[in-house]
């Protein structure tokens, strides 16, 4: 398709737009004044390492230098490395979904290039004069003090990169709310959620902090595997482990008790740390984050699964300031959040039944039935001052219904993670409709922020969509990816995604190699139906694993390195019955 093509090379060149001017450079007004935020540069950096590797790892590394010592984190990254700022407009808060993102990233950078030692770089946490999650004032503290986290003997504290990411991980499992999800703060993913402070919660991005203590796991299994038995870490960082043989069990189903255990923690380093390092097992360390992403997974789906007089399920995805369920059956009409469905989806906490369920009531109201594309959320009809200002925002505008990209993005990403594999397909052939439609949408070629009533684009180049887009297409859709640093390759491909000969292709980078991918299927099946059959790498044969999914094929790096020997080298993968 060539319009495809052409529009791909567009969204490309966004990321790098992206990276180098920062949100603001083109003069959309209404938002922001340019810079780079923390959640934004995360993102960004996942489809960097697909196009441009090579500029992405010393900025993941400098990145990680925002984060206090209490697990929150700058909220601006300046324009030099080590540069952080608490937040742009000097109003310090944190969004209780910014920990989250760090991890996602890191897990992706890894199994990219295999670079497990990543997580022994050890660097300095941020300091300023903000503790406890930016609840209260360090009055020791002053630019004397300087902006790095100092020990009690006025040493600077350097942590490795796998105690950064722990420490946000676990702070956000107890910083919980009276319905046990993580408390909103400032406001998650969706800014506009800013006005539930003191006792809303993100069931949604509570989600998210499920798969990474998993993530965290998986990657110290993967150590053990080599032979780790132990890892250093902070010595306070043992407050907030609740294994036999680290510290006492606590009830993870009372909020009370896990608000105790953290601000426990938050007092020991609100101004200095101890310096002490204590050596945890892996074993007991491993068992404890596995203990504490089931229990988030598992109180989410018994809690917070709901179903409509309607007939239609769904999660509901907030609690307001006056802590109440946001979605669901309302006077004013059914409420439904996007952005709540997709990260279940993605983290594997909804069923596939239940994934069955969130694609019909998606369907049902978040879709306009003639036109493509859902939306963010379905219509508040009232203002709502203890929830945030979306509910101020006219429908169909900004987060108030409008057709958010990156969260299609997203869901699409989430349904071919997830082998749900027609529908992703579906919500695609949606974003690339709206998109590709110029006359309509009155933007350049690309993905924008969203849409507007009457499918006008917004925010041409302020969208993480285009990161998103990029990692679905190469990683899920095309199934380019990287696997503990070897090239796996898993496409789903649907059978009109091929040329009349059956053929198709995708050229990428990994590991700053130069690829070109060409799929070659010489019968009419559609996915799932084909199969790896053979791969050959500059016409020679390549050796890979297909272990017991024969769809998916894992060829050793040591392996595709010694085979690709030219500037773009060409593999040829034979999907046959």
């Amino acid at each position: 398709n060539h319009d495809f093509n052409n529009w791909v090379r567009w969204v490309s060149f966004q990321l790098k737009c992206r990276q180098i001017f920062g949100n603001s450079y083109l003069p959309d007004f209404g938002y922001g004044r340019g810079g780079r935020g923390w959640r934004d540069l995360w993102q960004d950096l996942l489809s960097i390492f697909l196009v441009d590797p090579e500029s992405a790892r010393q900025e993941i590394i400098n990145n990680f230098g925002g984060i206090r010592v209490d697990g929150s984190n700058a909220t601006i990254i300046g324009t030099r490395p080590g540069e952080f700022i608490a937040d742009r407009n000097n109003v310090p808060r944190t969004w209780c979904d910014h920990a989250a993102w760090p991890v996602f990233v890191l897990n992706f950078y890894i199994q990219q290039s295999g670079d497990y030692e990543i997580l022994f770089k050890e660097l300095p946490y941020w300091k300023d004069q903000f503790s406890h999650r930016c609840k209260k004032i360090d009055k020791n503290w002053s630019e004397k003090y300087g902006f790095q986290q100092k020990t009690e003997s006025g040493e600077v504290y350097p942590g490795s990169i796998f105690e950064h990411v722990l420490l946000q991980q676990l702070a956000a499992f107890f910083h919980v709310g009276e319905h046990n999800n993580l408390l909103l703060e400032g406001a998650d993913w969706n800014d506009t959620l800013d006005m539930a402070r003191e006792r809303g919660e993100s069931v949604c991005f509570y989600n998210f902090y499920g798969a990474n203590l998993n993530i965290l796991a998986d990657l110290l299994e993967h150590l053990r595997e080599t032979g780790l038995t132990q890892i250093s870490l902070l010595t306070e960082v043992a407050m907030l482990l609740d294994t036999p043989g680290n510290q006492h069990n606590i009830d993870y189903g009372s909020p009370r008790e896990k608000q105790a255990v953290l601000q426990k923690y938050f007092d020991s380093v609100s101004h200095s740390v101890s310096g002490g390092k204590t050596d945890i097992p892996l074993d007991e360390l491993i068992d404890d984050l596995r203990m504490k992403a089931d229990h988030i997974l598992n109180h989410i789906r018994d809690n917070e699964w709901i179903s409509t007089k309607e007939g239609y399920s769904f999660f509901n995805g907030h609690y307001d300031n006056d802590a109440r369920r946001v979605h669901g059956d309302h006077e004013l009409g059914v409420r439904m959040d996007l952005t709540s469905q997709v990260m279940p989806v993605m983290f594997d906490v909804a069923t596939d039944e239940q994934i069955g369920e969130i694609v019909r009531s998606a369907k049902q109201y978040l879709k306009d039935h003639d036109r493509p594309g859902l939306r963010l959320c379905t219509d508040f009809r009232e203002l709502k001052l203890n929830l945030g200002r979306i509910t101020g925002f006219v429908y169909g505008y900004k987060e108030h219904g409008s057709k958010w990209m990156q969260q299609n993005v997203m869901l699409m990403y989430g349904l071919y993670k997830r082998g749900f594999v027609r529908e992703g397909y579906e919500i695609f052939r949606d974003v690339f409709q709206l998109c590709i439609d110029s006359a309509t949408a009155k933007i350049f070629p690309g993905i924008p922020s969203y849409l507007e009533p009457g499918d006008r684009g917004a925010y041409a180049y302020l969208t993480g969509s285009s990161t998103w887009l990029i990692l679905a297409l190469t990683t899920q859709m095309f199934g380019v990816r990287g696997e503990k640093g070897n090239l796996c390759l898993e496409p789903k491909l649907m059978a009109e995604q091929f040329s009349e000969n059956g053929e198709t292709e995708i050229q990428c980078a990994f590991r700053n190699i130069g690829l070109r991918i060409h799929f070659i299927k010489r019968n009419k099946m559609d996915w799932p139906d084909y199969l790896i059959s053979g791969i050959t790498v500059n016409g020679r044969q390549a050796q890979f694993d297909k272990s017991q999914n024969l769809n998916k094929a894992v060829i050793d790096f040591n392996i595709l390195e010694e085979l690709c020997t030219e500037p773009i080298n060409h593999i040829e993968v034979v999907l046959s019955g």
